[in-house]
């Protein structure tokens, strides 16, 4: 079994890596990105700016790449 990633992969990878650095020299992005974000969001009401975070994954695409175009996916393979 292969588990290199192909050209695509890898190419969609150091996408989400720019996209995730610009995303941390935001002023929000230690409550976007603080190491205790998903504990808290089961627990607590989650943040305006972790909400706002949520939308800019899924107006890149960034969300459900995997499901069904008729469930708003993409139908990408698993891997994204």
């Amino acid at each position: 079994m292969n588990f290199n990633f192909n050209q695509e992969e890898q190419d969609f990878i150091e996408e989400i890596k720019g996209f995730l650095m610009e995303e941390k020299k935001k002023p929000n992005s230690d409550i976007v990105f603080a190491p205790n974000r998903e504990a808290d969001a089961g627990t607590k009401v989650d943040s305006p700016e972790r909400r706002a975070f949520m939308k800019t994954l899924s107006k890149k695409g960034y969300l459900g790449m995997s499901w069904p175009k008729k469930y708003g996916g993409q139908e990408k393979p698993e891997i994204y």
